[in-house]
Order: C-alpha cells, then structure tokens, then sequence
C-alpha cells in the first residue's frame, strides 16, 4: 500500500529522477544561502550540506526500510484510530489492541541483532563493505522502529498500572522520546523486554497478594497467587 501511494505521488508529479535531483539540489542551496544569511558559518552550512547530500544519496538503497517503516506507522495510525473509536463507542477494548500490552515475538530480536552485526563487521568484507553494510542498515531502521514501538508501549504501561497524572506522563513520554533520540535507549529497553518482560518482573502488587512456594516446586522457583 505504501509503494503503491508513493509510485502514485511520483507519477502525479511528473517529475524524471533528473528533474528530481535538480529540485533537491536546489533546495539545499536555498536552505544553505538562508542559514548563512542569519549569520551561521559558511563551514558549519557545508557540513550540514554534505551530510544531507550524503543521506539523500543513500536514500534509495534503504527504501526497504523506508517502506517497512512506513507501513509500520501507518498500522500503528490504524490501530490508535480503531481504539478512539472503541472508546468513543464505549465498548470494552479488545486485549490485542492494547497498546500497554504490545510486546513482539522474541524471534523479532534476532533481526535487530541480525542487521547490528552486518553493520559491524562489515569492514571485513572488503570490496562488498557498502553491499554488506546497506544490508545490516536496512534490517536495523527497520526493527530498531519495531522494538521503538515496544519501548514506548513499556513506558505507557508503565504510567497507565501506576496511574499517574498527565503531567507526570507526559515527562516520562518526553524522557522516552528523548532517550531515543539521543542514544536510541527506548529501542533497547523494548529489545530488552522481549527476553525480561518488565511488565510481568515489575507488575504493580495489590493489597493481599503473597508470594508463596508451592508444594511441587523448588524453594528458588516461585510464583504469585
């Protein structure tokens, strides 16, 4: 669906990829000539520039990833969409479309793994590096969006079983997004919980639930009840 809305944007615009480079080109000059015209260096401009340039040029070899993305967003749209109107509606939301209890297969995470690898040791295949890294960096925007999606369903579980009030949701939000951001965190936290499930380890107790050992299991092995 995502192809077929972006090949329609394309040939709605008429543009070749000639006239397309040419558009791009020339709107980096003009965002380049307003930047050093409200006083930033020519050479912090050129930088910016050339790491743009840099990105766009790799741009169509990591449209798998583009489009994999793309599709995500768009189901995770639909799903939110699907939720308001249950709400609206006020029927009971069904358990699958809870976001708080959105959690991926652990198989998920060897992809994550799978793509971080290839980028890594992709020095060591010589002349294939740009092959062998292109290929690690699609797998990785593609499950490092995946396991995003679970590290921000972890923090609204997170403020949802403590019910917290708006403002101190909307810091953890931040803190989320901004971990990302910066260090990719909320990636992590999410691969993470596929193996260590926090919202099982670190589920809120109520008042008259025990911990006790049962009978057929050993003293280490425990369970609530």
């Amino acid at each position: 669906m995502v192809c077929a809305w972006m090949a329609a944007l394309w040939f709605i615009s008429g543009l070749d990829p000639a006239q397309l480079s040419k558009l791009v080109d020339d709107s980096l000059t003009a965002t380049a000539d307003l930047y050093r015209s409200v006083g930033m260096a020519s050479a912090t401009v050129d930088d910016m520039v050339a790491q743009v340039r840099e990105w766009i040029h790799i741009v169509p070899y990591v449209l798998p990833a583009i489009v994999g993305v793309s599709g995500l967003l768009l189901a995770s749209v639909t799903v939110a969409l699907a939720a308001a109107f249950y709400s609206r509606a006020g029927e009971a939301l069904p358990g699958r479309l809870r976001f708080s209890e959105f959690r991926l297969h652990w198989s998920m995470a060897y992809g994550f793994m799978g793509g971080l690898a290839l980028v890594l040791v992709a020095p060591a295949f010589g002349e294939r590096v740009e092959q062998v890294r292109l290929v690690g960096l699609n797998l990785l925007m593609f499950f490092e969006t995946l396991f995003f999606v679970q590290g921000l369903a972890v923090a609204h579980w997170f403020v949802v079983s403590r019910r917290m009030a708006a403002g101190r949701r909307i810091v953890v939000y931040a803190a989320a997004l901004l971990g990302q951001l910066l260090l990719q965190l909320t990636s992590w936290a999410g691969l993470l919980d596929t193996w260590f499930d926090y919202r099982k380890r670190f589920a809120p107790r109520g008042p008259g639930r025990k911990r006790v050992v049962p009978a057929d299991r050993g003293a280490g092995d425990q369970e609530e009840r």
